[in-house]
């Protein structure tokens, strides 16, 4: 008896500091794994549209009201971040660099996408990468998962990153 009141209690507190959590300023991080749409799609990573920059677009929290755009420049080896709105629309955020986590082969790498422009104007909408371990990591692998982490007026969202290719096919696709 004394062990369920306890998991209740926890349980209500939990739920307690999510909501003023939430609502307090605090950095709330949300995920993009929600199941179910208003909009008819899924929300683990890329699904299904394609981004201004025809790049993959990765959904931030789960009210769509935040997305990236992941673009890779094969001439270049790097990858580009565009930080779009609700209407895929650029946005600056006052950030210097974003965070790509991938986990690849047995092993998860952080790589960091610095803000470009950034000396120019402390917002921007634009991040990149010419790290070519990022770049050749993401080519190399044929099933390749991850998360985008974004700072965007103080609350931090995560992007869910997949990234496969079908069996005896050079192709990739997301999910």
């Amino acid at each position: 008896m004394r062990s369920a009141i306890s998991i209740g209690t926890v349980s209500v507190f939990l739920t307690i500091m999510g909501i003023v959590g939430c609502g307090s300023g605090e950095v709330a991080e949300r995920n993009a794994a929600g199941s179910g749409s208003p909009h008819g799609h899924s929300h683990t990573g890329d699904y299904g549209h394609r981004g201004p920059h025809d790049g993959h677009v990765i959904e931030l929290g789960h009210d769509h009201k935040y997305h990236a755009e992941l673009v890779e420049n094969d001439d270049s080896e790097r990858l580009t971040v565009y930080i779009l709105d609700r209407d895929l629309n650029e946005i600056s955020i006052d950030q210097k660099s974003i965070v790509l986590i991938l986990s690849a082969g047995g092993e998860t790498t952080s790589y960091k996408l610095d803000a470009v422009d950034h000396a120019r104007s402390p917002a921007v909408s634009r991040f990149e990468s010419t790290d070519k371990a990022l770049f050749h990591t993401w080519e190399q692998y044929a099933d390749l998962t991850g998360k985008l982490r974004v700072t965007i007026e103080g609350v931090s969202y995560v992007g869910r990153v997949a990234h496969h290719s079908h069996a005896g096919d050079d192709s990739t696709h997301w999910h």
